[in-house]
This record gives C-alpha cells, structure tokens and sequence, in this order.
C-alpha cells in the first residue's frame, strides 16, 4: 500500500486528518440536512483526498497541478460549507475555528504543491 502514490504527497495526512474531523463534525447537523447539507460536505471532504490521489497518478506536472487546484476548490466549498453549518447554529465556533486553521495551513501546502507541480516537466 505505502507503494501508491498520493500517499508519498507530504500533505496527504493533514488532507486524511480533513476528512475525518469533517465527518465527526457532521453528526451534529440535525436530520432534515442529511440530504442537503451533510450531503455536500461529505462530498466536499473526500473531494480533497480524490483530487489529489487523481492527479499524483497523473503523468505530466499540468495534469497533476490541475487535480491540485480542484483538492484546493474543495477545501474552499467545505470551509465555505462550515461556516453556514456554523451560522445556522448545527456547529459551535470554536470547532469551526480549528477546522478553519486547519484549512489554511492545508490551502498553503496545496498552494506549494501545485506551484511545484507547474514546474515540473513532463
């Protein structure tokens, strides 16, 4: 397993980390989002981890990069997403706040990566 390539990506454990702590947070969204709401984070989360494994198969640095820039699209909808869950009053500030630092450190490794990326030939 440890042979497949996204998980050779340094980021890969903080992006792994997104999901997880994405899907404890939404079990406290009330039911009548499960279809709306807790749907589209879900989706959102494991974007970011797809994207990546999507792209660190890719061959060229383009393609790979591209990959990168919608894991990089996908936290920014699911930070988006948990603000509203905030706003809405499903989840406390302070566990917004850590995902939300959280987030930018992920947003500037995804930078990084992709700056890379774009550099390389191939």
């Amino acid at each position: 397993m440890k042979n497949l390539p996204f998980l050779k990506l340094h980021l890969w454990p903080e992006a792994i980390w997104f999901v997880k702590e994405t899907y404890k947070l939404l079990h406290y969204l009330p039911q009548h989002e499960k279809f709306v709401l807790t749907n589209q984070m879900q989706r959102s989360a494991i974007s970011i981890t797809s994207n990546l494994a999507e792209g660190a198969g890719r061959i060229s640095g383009k393609d790979q990069a591209r990959f990168t820039m919608y894991a990089y699209s996908s936290l920014m909808e699911l930070l988006s997403q948990l603000i509203v869950a905030m706003e809405l009053g499903y989840l406390k500030e302070e566990d917004i706040e850590l995902m939300l630092s959280k987030g930018n450190r992920l947003a500037y490794l995804l930078t990084r990566l992709r700056q890379g990326q774009m550099r390389k030939q191939g």
